[in-house]
């Protein structure tokens, strides 16, 4: 049984939100909150208030957990609609792609225009979960190839274990993956170029999930801050993890 394919995406690769301009965005400040500065396009700016209010309103929670206390309010960008995104994103652009980070900037598209099967909450949710990738950027300190270093699986396992994406309906699917022996594997499946095709969201959340539980928030720090040392920091290489989160999978997802 396949796992459904993520909704967000986060593109990883850095793009200046000067890159912009080719879709003719012309960016208006529309309201600060405590924590986040906003930015629409003319005739966008409803959309603010859904996202300012769940945004604020996990903020505490997951930067307690990521254990930072930013000194910057975080920018964010909400598009008109997916069409004018994409556009801002590239020719590259994930079609299921409605949300993304530029080192500290949130680039999300508007809650009240969402396309396809998507509805309003789950680009609300598509916020928080960028807010995270845009904090371990931040955690991190660059976006030189260092950044990169941190693994996919992480990266989205954290943002997606925040956001609370984990539905049900993946924990069940999930179940039946264990019970089929059908677990990806971390350092051949949960990888970039096969990320989607295993239904890497979902198993990265249980990863992240078994990481809390056994490691605590601080050596997952520990790790964005310093990536390629990460055997290191659990003292466990990458295959000991991996034999360790199945048996966690099959304990727990029974």
């Amino acid at each position: 049984m396949k796992l459904a394919s993520r909704i967000v995406i986060c593109t990883l690769a850095a793009f200046a939100v000067s890159s912009c301009a080719r879709t003719k965005v012309d960016w208006i400040p529309v309201s600060e909150t405590a924590h986040f500065a906003f930015f629409t396009p003319n005739g966008t700016e409803d959309a603010v208030p859904l996202l300012a209010d769940e945004l604020e309103a996990n903020y505490d929670r997951i930067t307690g957990d990521l254990l930072v206390a930013p000194d910057q309010k975080f920018p964010v960008y909400v598009f008109g609609d997916v069409g004018t995104y994409h556009q801002a994103l590239g020719p590259d652009a994930p079609a299921a792609s409605v949300g993304t980070v530029q080192g500290t900037d949130i680039w999300i598209v508007s809650p009240l225009k969402p396309s396809g099967t998507l509805d309003t909450q789950t680009i609300v949710t598509a916020g928080v979960h960028e807010f995270v990738h845009a904090l371990v950027n931040y955690i991190n300190g660059s976006l030189d190839k260092n950044n990169y270093l941190i693994p996919i699986w992480l990266n989205e396992g954290l943002a997606g274990y925040e956001a609370g994406q984990m539905t049900p309906d993946w924990r069940a699917r999930i179940t039946q993956r264990v019970a089929d022996e059908a677990i990806p594997s971390i350092s051949s499946d949960l990888v970039p170029d096969r990320f989607d095709q295993v239904g890497g969201l979902a198993f990265s959340i249980t990863l992240v999930e078994y990481m809390i539980e056994e490691y605590g928030f601080d050596k997952i720090i520990a790790i964005i801050k310093a990536p390629s040392e990460m055997e290191a920091t659990l003292g466990i290489t990458t295959s000991e993890l991996d034999s360790a989160w199945r048996e966690y999978l099959r304990e727990t997802y029974q």
